[in-house]
């Protein structure tokens, strides 16, 4: 994963350190597979930042949604 980002400057690595150890290196490597299919040329932090985010958003309006039982009762 560092291997690609040799080109980061120093601002943006400690963004990439400090956004792992908030959400975990698995969604983060998570979030850089998906902009390597989008444009493998365009990954920047804030792209990755954005997409961890996005995750936990769609994660939690999935830990709330009720089903059609549980509308009905």
């Amino acid at each position: 994963m560092f291997s690609k980002k040799d080109s980061l400057n120093p601002r943006d690595f400690i963004d990439l350190i400090e956004l792992i150890s908030n959400k975990g290196l698995e969604k983060v490597e998570k979030s850089i597979k998906e902009l390597e299919k989008i444009n493998p040329l365009n990954i920047d932090t804030e792209k990755i930042k954005l997409l961890c985010n996005r995750q936990e958003e769609i994660i939690e309006k999935n830990k709330y949604k009720n089903t059609e039982i549980e509308e009905h009762s």
